[in-house]
């Protein structure tokens, strides 16, 4: 042994490069060992020469030797024509990167690699073998399914979820429209006033229960992360008066005044989500009639200084307030102040979370400012840019009313100030003397003593040669003074004000003389009920509503006809010409939308019959479904009567007739 030691001592003094060989081949032996990935040399018809640690353990033997004995390469390709296509391949390009492919095991099983290889040759370019590396990514692959797996889960989950919470808003909604068509048919009955009080009790009740459920919807909306957006020019104003009207009745049970004041300089047309917008301000200012018992909500509109392009809405009410240690939890979802709030006030504590999350959604900011005992203002600032072509928002100063005097009775200061601005604003001279000399008078029944006061008032007005007396009253209210001759208002204003509908009454009833203006003491149906001759096809299969919505339309003024799926729509259209249909979306056997594709698909005259949707989902996506199945217009249950006044009388004129038939079914008809 010694010998031999001193003999390789011998041989490295006479042959330095020798020893320097026999390193540099060490150094790269270990390299090839200890690789972490599989390193092969293969001849070119498969046999495999060399393979590293790495690459005998992938494939499943103990040792180099085992593997190369094995056979050749192809039989570790699950298919082993790609061996062949690979090698193909290789000739034709040189070299092969990242290449994708499944082997077998030794012991059967499949694993995933990725191959880099090169085709080695001699100084002459002629083709020697194969060299490679193999990485493993078999945990990678599987790591990947698994992901993919997870994700179509959740979305079937979501699905599921959706479809889960369509159907229950379906089935909540359906009763509800019942309960809530009911009462309000019962409300423009002639009650006596336990029964009125009774109906008043029952529609509250069931407005309250669809607010939690509308609320409970839009929050799993927002946590699926299925909150949708629909930037469109719209009208600013519109959105924030009907915001206002729709809480009017919750208010007026409260004798809470609500109050909108849009500054001016507002433009009139914005581009924006005008529904998303809607549903902030309904939730903010339903919050503030929630927690007020007695004064004012007041809704302001306004530009934000030094903002171009910004505006800010502000709910100012007088309620109870906030504690300042419940300011940090005010905007998180199901919190309330205490328990004792939600016991007293009730509600699901969702409404603040939703608008915030919509405004982080549209990009706003929401704060707010809140003292037990004094109130809150609650407000957020929103990018609303003016709509292209909106010129710059000015107040008009209409010729018939510049210069006149109005006496101002109306005790509440939030509602008095804002008349007073849009009169003034108008050219219009405001006095609360009353014996001071007017043109007209706008009284507010709460600012005289009694029914008989508000008489007084307006014969004296006569006897002052007040040619107008302008009586304000809560919406659906009827006016206190009946028109049996003692007193004559020349009309009602119902409350909450809408700045261009007074404009619009004030101008009306100044360009003519006195009439009758028993019309408008009338409640709403009664006024409604003057069309005649229209005829409805209601498509419905629930009885109940059936019922209802019959109930609802002949109360309007309207012929109706009723049937219980979309086979009999479609055999009732098609035998008789009918001025609207009102098609409910999910009925059996046909539902609505294929109904309505198929009405579309007769010839005319039938096929140009308006036809409004019905459904009681109101989930984000359905107003997009009726458009595309040809439907005309949209109205969700549970229905009011007022709504479906508005609705059908859209499509439907006085005499019966459709108003617009639509030639072209591809132009949407539904803003």
């Amino acid at each position: 042994m010694m010998r031999k030691v001193a003999w390789r001592r011998l041989v490295d003094r006479l042959n330095p490069d020798g020893r320097a060989l026999r390193e540099s081949e060490a150094r790269y032996r270990e390299l090839f060992e200890n690789v972490p990935d599989g390193v092969y040399e293969t001849s070119l018809d498969g046999r495999i020469l060399a393979a590293n640690r790495a690459l005998v353990r992938m494939l499943g033997y103990e040792t180099a030797e085992e593997l190369r004995e094995a056979g050749r390469a192809e039989q570790f390709y699950v298919e082993p024509r790609r061996r062949e296509e690979l090698a193909e391949e290789l000739r034709r390009t040189g070299s092969l990167q990242n290449y994708e492919l499944e082997l077998v095991r030794r012991d059967g099983r499949r694993i995933t690699v990725l191959e880099n290889s090169r085709v080695v040759k001699d100084e002459n370019g002629r083709e020697l073998c194969y060299q490679g590396t193999l990485t493993d990514i078999t945990a990678r692959k599987e790591a990947e399914r698994a992901l993919v797996l997870a994700r179509d889960q959740a979305l079937e989950a979501s699905r599921l979820k959706s479809q889960f919470l369509a159907n229950m808003s379906h089935e909540l909604r359906t009763p509800l429209n019942a309960v809530l068509g009911m009462a309000g048919l019962l409300m423009e009955s002639n009650l006596g006033r336990s029964e009125r009080e009774y109906a008043e009790t029952v529609q509250h009740s069931a407005h309250f229960l669809l607010e939690i459920i509308s609320q409970l919807l839009d929050f799993s909306s927002v946590e699926a992360g299925k909150l949708e957006f629909d930037a469109s020019v719209f009208r600013l104003r519109d959105v924030a008066e009907d915001a206002i009207t729709m809480l009017a009745d919750r208010a007026s049970s409260k004798q809470l005044e609500l109050v909108c004041s849009i500054d001016p300089e507002v433009p009139e047309l914005v581009r924006g989500d005008a529904a998303r917008l809607k549903q902030v301000l309904t939730n903010l200012v339903g919050n503030a009639v929630k927690f007020t018992e007695k004064g004012e909500v007041v809704l302001t509109v306004a530009p934000v200084k030094d903002r171009v392009g910004w505006t800010r809405f502000e709910v100012r009410d007088s309620g109870i307030g906030i504690p300042e240690e419940a300011h940090g939890i005010i905007f998180e979802p199901f919190r309330q102040v205490d328990g004792t709030t939600t016991r007293n006030y009730g509600g699901t504590g969702l409404g603040l979370a939703i608008a915030k999350q919509i405004l982080d959604k549209m990009g706003g900011e929401i704060g707010f400012e809140s003292r037990p005992g004094e109130g809150s203002r609650f407000w957020f600032d929103l990018a609303l840019a003016p709509a292209p072509g909106c010129r710059a928002p000015r107040r008009m100063q209409p010729a018939l009313l510049k210069g006149k005097t109005a006496l101002l009775a109306e005790p509440n200061l939030a509602v008095r100030t804002t008349l007073e601005e849009w009169l003034r604003g108008w050219g219009v001279e405001v006095t609360q003397d009353e014996t001071a000399k007017s043109d007209f008078a706008i009284i507010a029944p709460s600012a005289v003593a009694s029914e008989e006061g508000v008489r007084c008032a307006v014969s004296a007005g006569r006897e002052m040669q007040r040619p107008a007396c302008f009586l304000m009253a809560p919406m659906g209210e009827r006016a206190c003074c009946t028109p049996d001759g003692e007193c004559r208002p020349t009309a009602v204003i119902h409350k909450p004000l809408r700045e261009l509908s007074l404009l619009e009454t004030l101008l009306r009833e100044l360009s003519q003389k006195r009439e009758d203006t028993a019309a408008a003491l009338r409640p709403l149906a009664e006024q409604l009920g003057e069309r005649r001759g229209g005829l409805v096809l209601v498509a419905e299969d629930n009885k109940v509503n059936q019922h209802v919505i019959r109930r609802m339309l002949e109360k309007l003024g309207y012929q109706v006809a009723v049937v219980e799926n979309g086979h009999e729509a479609l055999e009732a259209v098609s035998e008789r010409r009918y001025s609207l249909v009102l098609m409910d979306c999910q009925m059996p056997g046909m539902d609505g939308f294929e109904a309505t594709a198929a009405i579309r698909e007769m010839p005319a005259p039938h096929c140009h019959v308006p036809i409004i949707a019905v459904t009681a989902h109101a989930i984000h996506g359905d107003r997009e479904r009726c458009i595309q199945a040809g439907m005309d217009d949209y109205i969700t249950k549970p229905i009011m009567l007022g709504d479906l006044g508005d609705v059908v009388g859209r499509w439907i004129d006085r005499s019966g007739e459709a108003r617009a038939v639509r030639q072209e079914r591809n132009t949407p008809a539904i803003d």
